[in-house]
């Protein structure tokens, strides 16, 4: 009898320091997340806003790159080729032309995808705050280090 009493309070140490080893390392997990969390969130960019003024920051660009994403079309399609020139001077004044209309259309181009990448930061940023507002699955994800669907 004194053995099987003895056996298990052998059998429930090691349990209870497996327990205490495995809490600890998921603390340490934690921790460990938790710190990258915290490391990523300081580089982004528009962390430091609110809700609100982020809404509207995304509204201000998404209103800002509908006319800018029409003209560049409206370029594009114009932009069409090089008209034939006989003489000198027209073919300077046609290299000129398209020269401005190709520099004006890169530089829409730029304006364009510089916007949509603000944007997709912002929409990023908005994802980032609903996926976090639960607070249990921000920790379990934390403790896990997997991102928890909900």
């Amino acid at each position: 009898m004194a053995r099987k009493t003895l056996a298990r309070k052998r059998k429930a140490g090691r349990t209870l320091v497996l327990l205490v080893l495995l809490g600890g390392l998921a603390g340490a997990n934690y921790y460990r997340n938790l710190e990258a969390e915290r490391e990523a969130r300081k580089a982004a960019r528009f962390a430091g806003y609110s809700d609100a003024a982020l809404g509207q920051l995304a509204d201000a660009y998404r209103s800002e790159l509908a006319p800018l994403q029409a003209e560049y079309e409206r370029l594009g399609r114009r932009a069409g080729g090089v008209r034939a020139a006989d003489e000198l001077g027209d073919a300077v004044r046609e290299f000129e032309r398209v020269q401005t209309s190709s520099r004006r259309l890169r530089d829409l181009a730029t304006e364009v995808a510089t916007r949509e990448a603000r944007l997709r930061e912002i929409e990023q940023e908005q994802a980032w705050r609903a996926r976090h507002a639960g607070g249990l699955a921000l920790h379990l994800e934390r403790l896990c280090g997997v991102a928890i669907a909900r």
